[in-house]
Parts: C-alpha cells; structure tokens; sequence
C-alpha cells in the first residue's frame, strides 16, 4: 500500500485512517518493536556512524569509503560488540550517506558521546574500536574537534580558556 506525504498544511484536511489503515499500522508497529528486541535496541551502549560512500563522494574516494565499512562491518562481528547480551553493551554501526563533513574522511561519529573522527582508514577505525568502543577512551589523535571561532575562549583542544 503507498502512503502518501501530506505537507503539514494539510494534514489537518487529512481523512481518517481506514480500518484496514490502522490494523496495518499497528501490525507494522508491532513487528518493528520485535525487530529493536531482536537487534537488543535496549542495550545499545553506543552507536558508530560512518561516512564515506556518498552520493557526492566529497570527503574520500568511494573505494575508500567502501573499503573501511567492510572492515567496520568485519571487525565489529569479529569482536562480537554486536551481540545481544553483551557485557558492557551492545555497539551498533550504522552506514550514513553523508554527516555534512565532506573533507578528511571516512568520517565517524560515536554517539552518545558525540566524538567525531577523521581519516577513518582500517587501521584508524581498529584504533577505534580498540582504545573508544572497547576502552572506553576517545582516540585523541584522530579526533575531528570544531575549529575554534575569534573570541571564544576555546583553545584547539576544545578546552574551554578559564575552566
């Protein structure tokens, strides 16, 4: 069945949903929820999100790009991070299209801890699994940190002047 995208204006105008809507929609719901108990979505600890095969291909080369999701894919399996059950907690990764960087990648971002990485070769991202997802400690020498702005007291640690 397609569903079509109201714009907020009409959703208002939008007709009720059809029986047949409704049971549909709370079947779709249900096996969703089956689909985060199965993945263990309640023990997720963190979640890494990589860029690096876009459609506009800005940040790396694609083979680049697809060479380091293969190895994230790999070793994240390898190390059994991805298990349900896991002490410590589950790691997730998720192949995103474009996190908006566009230079120096792969680029990686680890939430919750909102810890961004650059140049995320296989080799950088074995770094990250071992000392960030596993360790628990950011890799500093591939962090990716905000340039700092005039006057705004943060030096290029991200520390704050006066803190």
């Amino acid at each position: 069945m397609r569903r079509s995208h109201a714009s907020p204006a009409r959703v208002a105008d939008a007709p009720l949903p059809t029986d047949a809507e409704a049971e549909w929609a709370a079947g779709a719901l249900g096996r969703a929820e089956r689909a985060l108990a199965a993945v263990g979505g309640e023990a997720i600890s963190r979640h890494i999100f990589l860029c690096g095969i876009s459609e506009k291909q800005q940040c790396c080369a694609r083979a680049e790009g697809e060479e380091a999701w293969a190895f994230l894919k790999m070793r994240l399996k390898q190390l059994g991070l991805a298990n349900a059950g896991r002490d410590g907690g589950i790691v997730r990764r998720t192949k995103a299209d474009c996190l908006q960087i566009c230079h120096a990648g792969p680029i990686a971002l680890i939430w919750p801890d909102r810890v961004w990485y650059h140049s995320c070769t296989p080799a950088v991202l074995e770094l990250i699994i071992q000392q960030h997802l596993i360790g628990g400690v950011p890799v500093a020498e591939y962090r990716l940190l905000p340039a700092p702005q005039r006057g705004a007291g943060i030096d290029q640690t991200g520390d704050q002047s006066g803190a």
